[in-house]
């Protein structure tokens, strides 16, 4: 998102290179497996024109929010799990080093990350590969930065740095292990719900990804032996 140690974020999370498979549900209650993690996951998107102009922000001198460029895979993942850990945002956690180098290394993507006082406390990754259109994969901040228009100021920019390329739309999307605001936050800059998914996957927690203090507010439902 995910305003997202743990983390505030608007998740934008789990990028859509993991398998996707329509299924034709029945009407009613759908039971998940112990030791799944299930979320409704919404795709907003927005189009040049339908952007909004909201009133400027400016953050304090000592912050700094800039493309990185030549990111280690160090800091990447330390920052990754920093705004990810509560939300538990997981897909970049299962890809290995090399796989994630390679996309810290495309042109096609653009990271930018918020640094204040010297330590990094947001991301926006960019993902610019798609025809015609750019999606904002991961967007976050760490508690510390709750109320102080930092997401705002970082989406902005990501905004303008989107449509200063040929694109038709700027896409993402948000799921129900987000902050309860996310949408409503995406709302304010233009974007709009298009369709949802059901994301479903073993719980991170449950597999090492994350100890299980992570995410206190998403309970864990334990499979069979653990």
């Amino acid at each position: 998102m995910g305003l997202s140690s743990a983390s505030l974020l608007f998740s934008i999370t789990a990028h859509f290179s993991r398998q996707r498979v329509l299924l034709s549900l029945p009407d009613g209650n759908t039971e998940i497996q112990p030791g799944k993690l299930a979320a409704i996951a919404t795709v907003m998107e927005m189009r040049p024109e339908e952007r909004q102009a909201l009133e400027p922000i400016d953050l304090p001198a000592d912050w700094r929010f800039e493309r990185a460029e030549h990111l280690s895979l160090e800091r990447y993942r330390s920052l990754f799990r920093a705004v990810g850990r509560d939300h538990l945002w997981y897909a970049r956690l299962l890809m290995s080093e090399t796989e994630i180098a390679a996309s810290l290394a495309s042109e096609k993507t653009a990271i930018f990350i918020l640094t204040v006082d010297g330590e990094d406390a947001g991301l926006a990754e960019l993902d610019l590969s798609g025809p015609g259109g750019c999606e904002i994969v991961y967007f976050g901040v760490v508690p510390a930065l709750i109320g102080t228009g930092a997401a705002r100021f970082m989406m902005e920019r990501a905004i303008a740095f989107a449509f200063e390329r040929p694109i038709e739309r700027l896409w993402l999307h948000t799921n129900t292990n987000d902050h309860p605001r996310a949408m409503r936050f995406y709302r304010r800059f233009g974007f709009r719900p298009i369709h949802q998914f059901l994301e479903l996957t073993d719980d991170p927690r449950q597999t090492g990804l994350y100890d299980e203090d992570a995410a206190p507010k998403i309970p864990i439902f334990r499979s069979s032996g653990r």
